[in-house]
């Protein structure tokens, strides 16, 4: 499963080359992988000076949203369903879910 979602959005959704061809196309142009885990924040944070000590300085809202779309692309390639947001409050949701 984890090779088909990484094919479906690596370059886009559709494009459907074999992993490897599109992993050594970025490679070619010395970019990085595309992936949709934490990575991309991670490196972010990286870029600011940030190495994992004290408070982490604050994303921007671009970074959020980023991050944001790629969690949101993750969770429809794996359920095959659209990501709908829920505007239930949190904490409420949490309880309910837990039976708390």
């Amino acid at each position: 499963m984890s090779r088909e979602v990484h094919v479906r959005i690596c370059e886009g959704v559709g494009v459907r080359l074999p992993r490897a061809t599109r992993h050594q196309a970025r490679f070619d142009r010395r970019e990085e992988p595309r992936g949709l885990d934490k990575e991309y924040v991670r490196r972010t944070l990286a870029e600011q000076g940030y190495r994992g000590e004290g408070p982490p300085p604050p994303l921007t809202d671009e970074v959020r949203g980023e991050a944001a779309r790629r969690y949101i692309a993750l969770y429809e390639l794996i359920t095959g369903r659209p990501f709908v947001p829920d505007s239930e409050e949190p904490l409420g949701r949490i309880r309910r879910n837990l039976k708390i």
